[in-house]
């Protein structure tokens, strides 16, 4: 009687590990596909960021560049104002465009 109570005992541990093995094995495919999963979402969150990023940039370029202009505008009209302050000097030099002030008539 002793040796079937044993033998019994013997065939169910190795029924249980068998088992247990096979969960663990279970367990770790599952886990593998959820960071599959969690890395396909990440990718696509990513990717959904660079995107937003792009298409944000595209639509802020042409406001940067009329901004970058108007700048240029404001700092050219700056620099002659700074040259008109100037004593004999900064009427010639603040307007390029306009003729001497002997060829008016101002000698």
């Amino acid at each position: 009687m002793h040796v079937a109570g044993e033998t019994a005992k013997t065939g169910s541990t190795l029924v249980g590990s068998i088992a247990r093995g096979a969960i663990h094995v279970g367990e770790t495919i599952f886990e593998g596909i959820q960071v599959a999963i969690r890395t396909a979402i990440h990718f696509a969150g990513e990717v959904a960021k660079t995107a937003a990023t792009i298409l944000g940039f595209a639509m802020r370029l042409p406001v940067i560049i009329a901004e970058s202009i108007a700048y240029v505008f404001q700092a050219a009209v700056g620099a002659m104002s700074a040259l008109a302050s100037i004593p004999y000097v900064g009427p010639i030099l603040a307007s390029p465009r306009r003729p001497p002030s002997s060829a008016r008539g101002w000698v």
